[in-house]
């Protein structure tokens, strides 16, 4: 998982193998949240297929960028996000075997969730 040794990394697993990552990094001043997306999306290209469905939502109440993508083993949805200093990633997987309109109603109960705390 991208960041995985960086001890930024946060995971959620439930008894049905379905996963929530959460994963941070620190991004330069100035780091826009359409040059954060496409770092995103170079990092899933390099392990997962079929990036489509991208759309604008938020996170913890900032502006953020979600899209879709078929990894190996996993239906994933992947949110992009600035806050701070840090690029935020948080990804959803579950797999292949599950209802895409169940997941999103799992995934979107989790990134309403969702909140940033200062430190």
């Amino acid at each position: 998982f991208p960041f995985g040794a960086s001890g930024m990394v946060d995971i959620t697993i439930d008894s049905h193998d379905r996963k929530f990552i959460v994963a941070a990094k620190r991004v330069s001043p100035g780091m826009s949240i359409a040059r954060w997306q496409a770092f995103v999306v170079g990092v899933k290209r390099q392990n997962c297929a079929r990036l489509r469905n991208f759309r604008s939502t938020s996170l913890g109440g900032v502006a953020a960028r979600e899209f879709v993508n078929s990894c190996p083993g996993y239906d994933v949805i992947t949110l992009a996000a600035l806050h701070g200093r840090r690029g935020y990633l948080l990804e959803y997987l579950s797999p292949p075997s599950f209802g895409a309109a169940a997941e999103r109603r799992v995934y979107e109960a989790g990134r309403r969730a969702f909140a940033f705390t200062q430190k």
